[in-house]
């Protein structure tokens, strides 16, 4: 669901210009997996809960039967870069070594850059560790790719965002 059908949701949440910052990204992912999962009572999805082997609070937690199983770091940025992705894979590590049971982690980057999706996906992926790459799955959307008419995009993002576009 993740990979698949919640990019796919995100990207048509962008193109009709419902994403205009991280925020606006977090409650775009929260309200796809609340109704996805709205049928197995099992699961729980929780926004900026706090995890209690990390001391953390990620952006959104799915639990099954009141254990953490799935959490998911949300970031909007202008440009991929090494610094902050490592950082925030370096978190969702910690849940993985600390926690009770195994947790998988997802970093979704929503991006405005020039290279193509599929390029910034792989390079994403090259910066996992090994031991990284059994549990941590990074997502690159990259919002250049899937708009098409960017420079009207451009102007409506001035208009409701807090960060700059370029």
């Amino acid at each position: 669901m993740i990979r698949g059908q919640l990019c796919k949701r995100l990207v048509r949440d962008l193109k009709q210009r419902r994403i205009a910052s991280e925020a606006d990204l977090q409650s775009c992912v929260y309200f796809h997996l609340r109704r996805f999962l709205a049928r197995d009572t099992k699961w729980t999805v929780l926004n900026r809960a706090y995890v209690r082997e990390t001391s953390s609070f990620p952006d959104l937690v799915l639990r099954r039967r009141g254990q953490t199983r799935v959490v998911i770091e949300l970031k909007e940025k202008r440009t991929l870069k090494p610094g902050w992705f490592k950082a925030d894979v370096a978190k969702l590590q910690v849940l993985w070594r600390r926690g009770s049971r195994p947790v998988i982690g997802f970093l979704l980057c929503l991006l405005r850059q020039r290279e193509s999706g599929a390029t910034l996906q792989g390079l994403a992926e090259s910066w996992r560790t090994r031991r990284q790459r059994r549990h941590i799955f990074p997502i690159v959307i990259n919002a250049r790719s899937h708009i098409r008419d960017w420079d009207s995009f451009s102007d409506w993002w001035r208009q409701n965002a807090r960060t700059d576009l370029t």
